[in-house]
């Protein structure tokens, strides 16, 4: 097996340059390891016109690629959202090696709309050879949802954690990096504005740490966009955040180690997550923590070791749980920092992209040659 073709409904743009980056990640994993891989990506679109109109071009050139292209092996991202041309690729050349990732909500449902991705998921499983999941958590949906073998399931953590972008720095250093004046009491969200994200949560605790005073000299940095942005910073005017708040984009990847690193606390307040990168990436820079119990998160959050964990969708837990981190003495926060660095590096790129590789290189390679 020489030549893979990755479609996948999540690439980063210069728009959006962190949306579906792990993509990326990997497309330079398997070209790193001597891979030709062909890309067949989409960037987030802003309009339902132009989504169609990109959906439509991805999957006419997938079908062609896999065809004519001299593909051994298709690997997809987003399983509902590729299904069509994986069946359609699959019926008309029976000996492609389908490999799907599965890391979202087209198999785990958030909404009614979500049902109607994981019925195309449900077909679309039905042809993969192989499933790569992030988490033991998907590992488990997969085998008790979708009646997926274990033995053709292959847990891969998106990427893992590069330790070259994410590392400790000091904090003052951080700050100037990215235009914040050094001093006060920072805690951070950095994810996506969706559903299922928390960020309302991590609002409403904020609201009541203010409200207490508890923390003096508190502020608040937000790093993201999403489909809830407008609404995010209305609940935040309606909380009267404002005046504590520094809002940010989504920025490059590259970016975001100096982001963590401006942090005192990092709040990861999601609902449920596949794996839960983030978590992992703040954890790598050496930042305090303060974790939702989200299946996912759960693989590695391990309360009072790492980090605190609350339970998801608790407001009045998480301001709490940062009250607690907050007083508690250096001492502890450096055994408890020391505990998430050795955490994240279980995670760290190397191991990851070794794994995969080997992965291909015999699992999917011995599924080729029984063809």
């Amino acid at each position: 097996m020489e030549k893979i073709l990755i479609i996948t409904n999540m690439y980063p743009s210069k728009k959006y340059p962190h949306y579906g980056v792990f993509v990326e990640n990997t497309v330079h994993i398997l070209e790193n390891g001597g891979y030709k891989v062909i890309v067949c990506a989409m960037p987030k679109c802003d309009t339902v016109i132009t989504k169609l109109w990109n959906y439509m071009k991805l999957y006419i050139k997938s079908i062609l690629c896999g065809l004519f292209g001299g593909v051994d092996c298709v690997y997809t991202h987003f399983i509902s959202h590729t299904a069509l041309p994986v069946l359609v690729l699959k019926r008309l050349k029976k000996n492609l090696i389908i490999v799907e990732n599965a890391h979202g909500n087209d198999v785990v449902a958030d909404s009614e709309l979500d049902e109607k991705n994981i019925a195309r998921s449900r077909k679309a499983l039905k042809v993969a050879d192989w499933v790569i999941v992030p988490s033991a958590y998907y590992r488990d949906v997969m085998k008790e949802v979708y009646g997926v073998a274990e033995n053709r399931i292959f847990i891969s953590p998106s990427g893992g954690v590069n330790p070259k972008l994410f590392s400790p720095m000091p904090q003052a250093e951080a700050m100037t990096k990215i235009g914040l004046e050094p001093g006060g009491f920072w805690i951070g969200y950095i994810a996506r504005m969706e559903k299922g994200k928390g960020w309302r949560t991590f609002l409403q605790a904020c609201a009541k740490l203010i409200r207490e005073n508890i923390i003096p000299d508190l502020n608040i940095l937000i790093v993201g966009n999403g489909a809830e942005q407008n609404t995010l910073q209305g609940l935040a005017r309606d909380l009267r955040l404002n005046s504590y708040m520094t809002y940010r984009d989504l920025v490059p990847q590259k970016d975001l180690k100096y982001y963590y690193n401006a942090l005192n606390i990092f709040s990861f307040p999601s609902e449920r997550e596949s794996l839960g990168l983030v978590g992992l990436e703040a954890m790598a820079c050496g930042v305090l923590c303060v974790c939702s119990d989200a299946e996912g998160i759960k693989s590695y959050a391990m309360h009072g070791k790492n980090c605190l964990v609350f339970e998801r969708g608790k407001e009045d837990q998480l301001a709490d749980e940062i009250v607690t981190l907050y007083q508690m003495s250096d001492t502890a926060k450096e055994r408890m920092r020391m505990c998430a660095i050795e955490t994240a590096k279980q995670y760290e790129t190397q191991k990851t992209e070794q794994a995969l590789l080997n992965f291909f290189r015999e699992k999917v390679a011995f599924s080729q040659s029984e063809r």
